[in-house]
C-alpha cells in the first residue's frame, strides 16, 4: 500500500495537470456563467476541509449557492443559483479541486473531505479515512452518495483505505464517470443535503441510542494541533 501511495501521488499530479489543460475552456465557461448570473458575487467558494492526518486545507469549488445561503444552510434546489443547479448535477463545481490535487491536498480517488466540526465525533475506526489524502470521488460516492447513512458511508471509506489499490481506483474512476453522466445522487456530498442530518447530529443520536459508545470517539484539541503544526 505504501508503494502504491507514492505512485498514486505521482499519477494524481500528472493526470490533474493534463485534465486542467484539456478542460481549461470548461473552467472558463463555468466561471463566465457564474459571473453573468451574479456579477457582484465571487466565482469561487473556498471551503475549509480536513485532509490527511486531520490537517486542514482550503478546498476550491465553483460557487453554486446563492450568497445569502452560503455557509449557513443546507443545499436544496431553491438555495442553488441557476448555473449552480447544472454544475451540481454534472459535478462541474468540483473541477477547481484539480488545483488541490496539484498542491498535494487531495487525490482523484479517496474519501471526500469534510468539515472540521466533525472531528471530535469520529470513532477511531472511522478516523482511518484520514490516513489517506481525500479525493474528488470515492467508494462511498459510487455506492450511494447522499442516499447513504453516515455510518455506512464511513464504512465504505474505511474499506477503501484498507484495500486501496490501482485496480480499485480504476473501478471507482469509471463508475464515477458513469454516475455523473447519469446525474445520480447529484445534489450534494451529504453533509449539506436537505435529506441528511449533519454528522455530529447523527453521531449524537447514535450515542443516545447506545449504538456508539463515547469511549470509541477520537480526542481532538484544535488549539494544540494548530500550535504543533506552527512549530513544525
Amino acid at each position: 500500500m505504501k508503494t502504491y501511495a507514492y505512485i498514486k501521488y505521482t499519477l494524481d499530479f500528472l493526470f490533474a495537470a493534463v485534465v486542467m489543460l484539456l478542460t481549461f475552456w470548461l473552467l472558463a465557461l463555468c466561471a463566465l456563467a457564474i459571473k453573468l448570473d451574479d456579477p457582484k458575487s465571487p466565482v469561487m467558494y473556498n471551503a475549509k476541509r480536513i485532509g490527511k492526518g486531520l490537517r486542514p486545507f482550503k478546498m476550491y469549488k465553483f460557487r453554486t449557492m446563492k450568497p445569502v445561503f452560503e455557509g449557513v444552510g443546507r443545499v436544496t434546489v431553491d438555495t442553488l443559483t441557476r448555473p449552480g443547479r447544472i454544475m451540481r448535477k454534472l459535478s462541474l463545481d468540483e473541477l477547481p479541486q484539480l488545483l488541490n490535487i496539484l498542491k498535494g491536498d487531495m487525490s482523484f480517488i479517496g474519501p471526500r473531505p469534510l468539515t472540521e466540526r466533525y472531528i471530535p465525533w469520529y470513532t477511531k475506526e472511522q478516523n482511518l479515512r484520514h490516513s489517506v489524502r481525500p479525493g474528488l470521488t470515492g467508494l462511498a460516492q459510487i455506492s450511494g452518495r447522499v442516499n447513504l447513512r453516515w455510518d455506512k458511508r464511513f464504512q465504505y471509506d474505511v474499506q477503501y483505505v484498507k484495500n486501496m489499490s490501482f485496480k480499485e481506483d480504476l473501478v471507482i474512476f469509471f463508475s464515477t464517470i458513469r454516475k455523473t453522466l447519469g446525474g445520480n445522487d447529484a445534489i450534494a456530498d451529504g453533509e449539506d443535503s436537505e435529506s441528511f442530518d449533519y454528522f455530529d447530529e447523527f453521531q449524537r443520536d447514535q450515542i443516545a441510542k447506545k449504538r456508539v459508545s463515547p469511549a470509541e470517539l477520537i480526542s481532538y484539541e484544535p488549539e494544540k494541533r494548530e500550535a504543533s503544526a506552527g512549530a513544525r
